[in-house]
């Protein structure tokens, strides 16, 4: 059974809530580490995540990278170098920088004619890596998401059939009006996580957060993330939690 209870975590200022986030980032990989296999991570895009990962990207540890192979939570169909592109913001901020090996990165393939070609290579790669079988989803260690003020997160919008997709590990998503069509990890693949972190800030997010977080609306996408094996964890700045309960803003950190 999805365990449906958060690990809430406030903020005062940005540089803690950052802290805490390489310190699970760091803890998660040693685990992973001492029991001999490599560090399996899925990264979002967007702008609230960048400082987090220039603070990856500044750690003098060669070992993680080495031992990391990093995909993509979801990706904008189009032009590889386009500016919001989310793999153009990871190369910028973590992959070159922390001096990414190249084939640890598995980035979604926009070379295709469709987004839905571009789906069905990035699941092939998935099987591959992951070894799958039929009706198997890949299991990544940790899996970083976001927020978005409608509820969304990765490319899961409220009412589009990929939130509701059972079989596939990725798909397209069609997007109206001059919203860019984009390619997308799914829930199956998102709830079978080991670890599930939410990174969100600002005054604009509290509404949405208190309605994934509290009331659990299961027409929002966000908070039809239920992991099964570790319950999910929230990382936000003050502002972005101030509409949670007072029992739900007592931590302060991950040590």
């Amino acid at each position: 059974m999805a365990l449906l209870f958060p690990n809430v975590y406030l903020f005062d200022r940005e540089s803690d809530l950052l802290d805490s986030a390489s310190r699970l980032w760091n803890r998660t990989f040693e685990e992973r580490l001492q029991s001999g296999k490599r560090f399996l991570v899925a990264l979002s895009g967007g702008t609230t995540p960048i400082p987090f990962y220039q603070r990856l990207a500044a750690q003098e540890r060669p070992d993680i990278w080495e031992r990391t192979d990093l995909f993509l939570v979801d990706e904008r169909f189009g032009a590889p170098d386009h500016r919001d592109s989310n793999g153009r913001m990871l190369k910028e901020n973590l992959i070159r920088p922390a001096g990414f090996p190249s084939k640890n990165v598995h980035l979604i393939p926009l070379d295709k004619k469709t987004p839905e070609e571009s789906a069905r290579a990035y699941e092939e790669s998935l099987q591959i890596f992951f070894r799958l079988g039929r009706g198997e989803f890949p299991e990544f260690d940790f899996i970083l998401l976001g927020i978005g003020t409608d509820g969304h997160t990765a490319s899961l919008f409220p009412g589009t059939p990929a939130l509701d997709e059972i079989e596939r590990a990725a798909v397209a998503v069609r997007l109206e009006g001059d919203r860019r069509d984009r390619v997308t990890l799914t829930l199956p693949v998102f709830n079978r996580a080991g670890k599930i972190v939410f990174l969100v800030r600002g005054e604009e997010k509290a509404e949405i957060v208190h309605r994934v977080i509290e009331k659990r609306e299961p027409s929002l996408p966000a908070a039809r993330v239920r992991p099964l094996h570790e319950r999910p964890i929230f990382f936000l700045d003050r502002k972005a939690g101030r509409k949670l309960s007072s029992h739900l803003q007592g931590n302060r950190g991950v040590s």
